[in-house]
């Protein structure tokens, strides 16, 4: 027997989903209480979102939602330039990629994305930074 954490009843072990993670080996919500919230959120706009950016992936950068967390593993779910985990961001990691020949570099953070991005890709501007960054320090 076990108590649901959401609806507070009593109930045997069969009515939880099992969690290898967990001490007991359960989820901590009941399966009505489990299902009842991964309905709600199926209509959240956080889970839209989600769906709409492994959407936009897949269409404009031809990358697929199993490559995405293949490459992120390979990161070890990190940013590949700040190695910031990615569980920091609300987002997700942005996908880089060559926008002369679309081929995919990896997996960034916002920030880095944006960096890179600002610096219009450009080795020399980047080492320009770094110079600048090195004589001010």
């Amino acid at each position: 027997m076990k108590q649901c954490s959401k609806c507070n009843e009593t109930k045997s072990l069969s009515e939880f989903y099992r969690d290898k993670g967990r001490k007991d080996g359960h989820e901590y919500q009941c399966k009505s209480c489990k299902s009842a919230y991964e309905r709600q959120y199926a209509k959240t706009d956080k889970y839209k979102q989600k769906i709409r950016r492994a959407r936009w992936r897949e269409q404009n950068i031809d990358i697929t939602y199993d490559k995405y967390k293949e490459m992120l593993a390979l990161q070890d779910n990190k940013c590949a330039i700040c190695h910031t985990e990615v569980n920091q961001f609300n987002k997700g990691m942005c996908v880089d990629h060559n926008h002369d020949t679309g081929k995919i570099r990896g997996l960034l953070c916002t920030d880095c994305n944006m960096g890179i991005g600002n610096l219009k890709d450009s080795i020399e501007l980047i080492e320009n930074a770094l110079e600048y960054l090195r004589k001010y320090n």
